[in-house]
């Protein structure tokens, strides 16, 4: 796959300009997860499923250019390659965040630590790579158009790839989860945020990941990914739309004057989580132990949106400085 990467991007480069490559830099159209949310069809346990590929097949390509380029393969991006201890800790960063991903693919990861992640690492590339689709194949090929000769480039671009996919994900099981409460469904609700709990976790390493591009070609790159930034903020809006704030108590927000209100929002599908959960509860969809299952889900998803944004504050803090003005923090 190294070769057909390579000339794909020698021939984008050649072909194009460098308006329509910023327009697509990160080729978000062409990731699996792309509008998923929008997909009515999709049931949640599909999602996850297709989530679970997408995720672990993202993170193992950029292992899989990592270690390769380490070996001397004729891969793209020459310019600063990335030494063995550096190739290492990417390899243990990327393989904690996506072992419950391929366990759930049963795909079984060897207990690994900063001396053995990149055995681990290898043997892994090599069975994902055995299990992708001719789609998969080429859509990790067609999605990759750096613009520059620099190695970490390619980690840059997947990862965020790979914070684009989450998002996505995200907005369906969020979505999945107000269905679920307008609909009175404690157990669908109850799965939707979990799912969204558990995809943030898994994917905070990528963070950590990101903290050892070089700092200068993060800067640089950051000039030719509006649109990743761009998208990045519409999809971390959906977050803080759908999530309540930390703490604010969605029973006691709801006031009998406030329900009309309320009510007109849930039913046109822009209402916050804590909208949907008041009016559940307000009207006896959710009662009891449901309503408590459900408020207790709510308070996962809440530390968890807690814990992303300061890994992701920690990490802009560490590459921009402290003058941050990220809506992602």
């Amino acid at each position: 796959m190294a070769t057909e990467i390579l000339t794909a991007w020698q021939e984008h480069l050649s072909a194009t300009t460098l308006s329509s490559v910023h327009r697509t830099y990160l080729s978000l159209a062409l990731l699996p997860m792309s509008g998923c949310e929008r997909r009515a069809e999709l049931t949640m346990s599909d999602a996850e499923r297709l989530w679970d590929r997408t995720f672990s097949n993202l993170v193992l390509d950029l292992l899989r250019f990592e270690l390769s380029a380490l070996e001397g393969d004729p891969v793209p991006l020459p310019q600063a390659r990335a030494n063995a201890s550096t190739v290492s800790l990417r390899c243990l960063l990327a393989l904690e965040a996506a072992a419950p991903a391929l366990w759930r693919r049963s795909i079984a990861v060897s207990p690994f630590d900063g001396a053995s992640s990149m055995q681990v690492a290898r043997e892994i590339c090599g069975q994902v790579e055995a299990a992708h689709s001719t789609e998969e194949r080429q859509t990790l090929v067609r999605s990759m158009h750096p613009l520059s000769a620099q190695h970490d480039e390619y980690l840059f671009m997947r990862s965020l790839q790979i914070l684009e996919s989450t998002f996505s994900f995200i907005s369906l099981a969020l979505r999945r989860t107000s269905e679920g409460l307008n609909s009175g469904n404690a157990a669908a609700a109850i799965g939707g945020l979990r799912s969204a709990t558990r995809t943030l976790l898994e994917v905070e390493p990528i963070f950590s990941l990101l903290g050892t591009v070089t700092t200068g070609l993060f800067r640089e790159s950051r000039h030719f990914s509006n649109e990743a930034r761009a998208a990045q903020t519409r999809g971390y809006e959906v977050l803080g739309t759908l999530c309540r704030s930390p703490g604010e108590r969605a029973l006691d927000a709801l006031a009998p004057e406030d329900v009309p209100k309320a009510k007109e929002r849930v039913l046109s599908h822009r209402a916050t989580l804590a909208e949907s959960f008041a009016f559940a509860c307000h009207t006896g969809k959710l009662e009891g132990a449901n309503q408590e299952r459900v408020d207790a889900a709510m308070t996962g998803l809440e530390l968890a949106v807690l814990r992303w944004r300061k890994a992701h504050r920690k990490l802009a803090v560490r590459i921009l400085g402290t003058q941050v003005s990220s809506p992602l923090c």
